[in-house]
């Protein structure tokens, strides 16, 4: 059980790695291979730490949607397909906070 609550986390930090790598941002890359790894802490610091990541990468998703949507607009190409997609990203690292809801994951990092 711990690992479905342990694996969107682990994707919502792998798709931020991949959106730093793109832009060669190599400390930040290093930072979302940190994250996931803190995860074998089993101490309510770490999750808790996870949490606020996991709230910054959906920060930093939602600005990407907002620059390319406003870049898309701004050269009259279509944008729908690009908000959406992004808006799923948000929305699925946004989910991935709430991983630490589930009793396995509330139990292992001493949630209660």
């Amino acid at each position: 059980m711990i690992a479905l609550g342990i694996l969107p986390i682990v994707i919502s930090f792998a798709l931020l790695a991949a959106h730093f790598l793109r832009v060669s941002q190599f400390a930040l890359v290093a930072l979302c291979v940190f994250f996931p790894v803190l995860l074998a802490i089993p101490k309510r610091w770490a999750a808790r730490s996870v949490q606020l990541a996991l709230i910054a990468a959906a920060i930093e998703w939602s600005l990407t949607l907002v620059l390319i949507a406003q870049q898309r607009i701004a050269s009259g190409l279509p944008y729908t397909r690009t908000v959406l997609i992004l808006a799923g990203i948000v929305a699925f690292t946004l989910a991935s906070v709430f991983a630490f809801l589930l009793p396995a994951m509330r139990k292992r990092y001493q949630l209660n």
